[in-house]
């Protein structure tokens, strides 16, 4: 059975378990580099603002590997009433009062993702683009959030440059800057999200990188992974005022930014025995070999040039 039979097929035995109390509805999501998703929207009649969106590629997959369709609909069933006794999941206030406390920004490529940005207000970043996002859920199971459209901005009557301010705050905020030593990683059980900081929180993204430069064992290290918290969407914390130019100034030298995915960034001390044409080869090699498409971001590396206090590529 092709993907596209698949996916109708789950739909109808979803709709029939459902015994008509609940809508069952086809949704395509349009994700990072152009990667569409299929997801079934399950909500209870009567009760709508509960509707959850369960993705139907990991299913697939598992048929293609042998597993039944009755089973992949009980384990949808599952996930359903999963969502339901987490008691997260509730349609958001979408006013701007209430948007923008959790009003987050996220980086991604440009190229690759137009369709996606026609609709959806942004700042380009050299060849990036900073999107903004509502962030309905942030919890230890993970986060929930939905992409700003042209409408919303429009219907909010705010700047993009105002949504950056308050988006700015937030991210740092809920998303606190991390930092190891690669090598940390490497020899140890080191998470590369884990936070340095587990007993107190500096007061600023700046403070949080000089601390950890100013204790870190291998401080000195000639690759330092940067990515947040959460451990998703790290790479947007390269744009958390002065914390590149922090790390130039405890090298004393201009940097390299090597982007692993839109979840880390890997910075570096520039170094003509590198060149940017044997690390723009790196990472576009790893990109190729190792990180889906949906988690892409670029495929060569960034300087930070001291100096002029500026990112070229």
């Amino acid at each position: 059975m092709d993907y596209g039979s698949f996916v109708n097929e789950v739909q109808g035995r979803v709709e029939r378990v459902m015994n008509r109390s609940h809508n069952v509805k086809l949704h395509r999501v349009i994700k990072n580099n152009g990667v569409e998703l299929n997801g079934l929207v399950i909500s209870e009649k009567g009760r709508e603002e509960i509707a959850p969106t369960i993705y139907l590629e990991p299913f697939y997959k598992g048929y293609q590997e042998g597993f039944s369709l009755p089973s992949i609909v009980d384990t949808i069933m599952e996930a359903y009433q999963d969502i339901l006794a987490d008691g997260e999941f509730r349609v958001p206030n979408i006013e701007f009062e209430a948007a923008k406390q959790v009003l987050t920004y996220r980086l991604t490529g440009y190229k690759g993702n137009e369709q996606l940005l026609n609709d959806a207000p942004h700042i380009r970043f050299l060849d990036l683009a900073i999107t903004f996002h509502y962030l309905y859920s942030h919890t230890e199971n993970g986060i929930q959030s939905f992409r700003i459209t042209n409408g919303l901005q429009e219907a909010w009557g705010v700047t993009v440059k105002e949504m950056f301010q308050i988006a700015n705050e937030n991210t740092q905020k809920k998303f606190p800057i991390v930092l190891h030593a690669i090598d940390d990683v490497l020899k140890s059980s080191l998470n590369w999200k884990d936070d340095p900081f587990p007993t107190h929180s500096p007061s600023s993204s700046e403070e949080r990188v000089r601390e950890w430069l100013s204790v870190a064992e291998n401080r000195e290290s000639l690759f330092v992974i940067i990515a947040n918290a959460a451990g998703v969407n790290g790479a947007t914390s390269v744009l958390y005022p002065n914390v590149i130019s922090a790390i130039a100034e405890e090298w004393g030298k201009d940097v390299f930014l090597l982007p692993s995915s839109i979840h880390e960034v890997i910075v570096t001390p520039y170094s003509e025995e590198y060149g940017d044409a044997y690390l723009n080869k790196m990472v576009s090699e790893i990109n190729r070999l190792e990180v889906p498409r949906e988690d892409v971001l670029s495929n060569h590396v960034y300087l930070y040039k001291r100096e002029s206090n500026k990112f070229v590529y």
